[in-house]
């Protein structure tokens, strides 16, 4: 937990889903994962997933997926391992991680695989426990930091406007080691 910030992989990871809860049926139909090393990019991962259900219309209204756009992509059970691969044991990233675990490690359990163990940051929880905020949506943060983010609700956009958030996170609380950023998260790990 001391080690240094700058030498940690960390993984933002965002999904777009079906509807808001895998326990009702919704599931992924969108991933994008970013990884970095002292805050450079050394690996973007996105996919349609077919959800092997129809969108709703109220989901495609907030992410632009359609029916069309995920029947000839791969079902989650066809990238688990690349998924699985990917993330390794680096630190994972969410902006709202119940949300997206939930439906990750349910999609890993449907496809016969663990759930995700790594050690997980959430900048929802870090912004809302260290700054003051008007708002804490993803979209509305960008804005006030002023981070770039040209395709909002777009899980590869999102995950990468989610790392550069956690930089601004670390630098704005001069935050050194992975144990400090946990701290302030309020916890110790997974």
């Amino acid at each position: 937990m001391n080690k240094n910030i700058s030498e940690i992989i960390f993984a933002a990871v965002d999904t777009e889903t079906t509807g808001f809860s895998p326990a009702c049926g919704d599931r992924i139909c969108e991933i994008g994962i970013v990884k970095t090393v002292n805050w450079k990019v050394t690996e973007v991962y996105e996919t349609f997933i077919n959800p092997l259900m129809n969108i709703p219309p109220q989901a495609s209204a907030v992410h632009s997926i359609t029916d069309d756009m995920v029947r000839d992509a791969p079902k989650f059970s066809d990238i688990k391992e690349q998924l699985i691969n990917i993330v390794g044991d680096s630190v994972l990233v969410f902006h709202n991680a119940p949300f997206d675990l939930s439906f990750i490690n349910a999609e890993l359990l449907a496809a016969g695989a663990d759930p995700l163990n790594n050690i997980i940051i959430d900048t929802l929880s870090l912004l809302r426990k260290s700054f003051g905020f008007p708002s804490n949506a993803l979209t509305d943060i960008t804005s006030l930091l002023e981070i770039s983010h040209e395709n909002s609700h777009r899980a590869r956009s999102d995950a990468a406007v989610t790392m550069q958030v956690l930089e601004y996170i670390v630098r704005k609380r001069e935050i050194n080691t992975l144990g400090q950023l946990m701290r302030l998260q309020g916890t110790t790990g997974i």
